[in-house]
């Protein structure tokens, strides 16, 4: 499985809280740099999976793993990849800066864009407004980058390195959590309906009056509550990609005496909404795995 390194970052985390919950399927991990990396390496099928970060309940969506999924999205019939299963993890991130600095000291702090938007109010804060972001690629860069006193790395809380804590618990919001899509490559024409509480979409919509209006009365229809929708740009003036994602309150009793949504319940929805969208892809139907505070 690809995803976001090295060993101890928020990726890693919700790896291993994945395969606790999933004993026996994952084999080791194969840390990459960038998100964009580890989707390439599963669309080359050298690895059978690929853990990327989807959205933070603080700053939205990650826009790098939404850019690629809306590219798939207009590859056609290439649209291989499936979402199998969400992670959620809460996410709680320090400040860490060479030994002997102290946050006086402090005027640079670099990390990921998405890190740093769910930290600036309080490092603002500590640090003062003259302080100044540095976006890397990834957090393991921004340790990489700490030369002198005048600078800090934010981190998620295990991330493994031997700089100085300088606070911790830097986080803006405290319920702060980011959710992971577990990403496999099922084409289109094999893709079956799982019997999973919550699935992933990506639509496009006729120009008329209560278009999305009639996506969401399906939903609602056979009861699916919907959690996340956002519009993409297309490069179309007036053209837009929906992404949504939705969970089921309607259940049934599976073979195993388990309450999920019938698969013929996810059938229905998906003829009733093709009625109304111009472009519908099923980008996933998974089952969550929510690790606790």
């Amino acid at each position: 499985m690809s995803l976001l390194g090295p060993a101890g970052t928020l990726s890693h985390e919700a790896f291993q809280f994945l395969r606790k919950n999933v004993p026996n399927q994952f084999g080791e991990p194969v840390f990459i740099q960038t998100i964009s990396k580890a989707v390439e390496l599963l669309k080359l099928r050298m690895v059978s999976y690929a853990l990327v970060p989807v959205e933070n309940s603080t700053v939205g969506l990650v826009s790098e793993t939404l850019e690629l999924l809306r590219s798939d999205f207009y590859e056609g019939d290439y649209r291989c990849l499936f979402a199998e299963a969400l992670v959620e993890i809460p996410v709680s991130y320090c400040l860490r800066a060479i030994e002997g600095t102290n946050m006086a000291q402090v005027k640079v702090v670099y990390s990921k864009r998405e890190t740093l938007l769910q930290c600036k109010r309080t490092l603002w804060e500590l640090l003062g407004y003259e302080v100044c972001f540095v976006e890397t690629q990834s957090t393991a860069e921004a340790v990489t980058r700490l030369q002198d006193g005048g600078q800090a790395a934010l981190v998620s809380e295990n991330f493994p390195t031997n700089f100085s804590l300088l606070a911790r618990g830097v986080e803006d919001v405290k319920a702060n959590a980011t959710k992971f899509y577990l990403l496999s490559v099922v084409p289109p024409d094999n893709r079956p309906w799982r019997d999973n509480t919550r699935m992933s979409l990506l639509y496009t919509l006729p120009h008329e009056v209560g278009a999305l209006h009639k996506v969401t009365e399906v939903l609602n229809t056979f009861g699916w509550n919907i959690n996340t929708i956002h519009s993409l740009a297309t490069g179309s003036p007036g053209d837009y990609l929906f992404f949504m994602e939705c969970e089921s309150t309607i259940m049934g009793v599976d073979s195993q005496n388990t309450l999920r949504p019938r698969k013929t319940h996810f059938e229905s929805v998906h003829q009733n909404l093709s009625r109304f969208v111009n472009d519908l892809w099923v980008l996933g139907s998974m089952r969550t795995y929510k690790k606790p505070r």
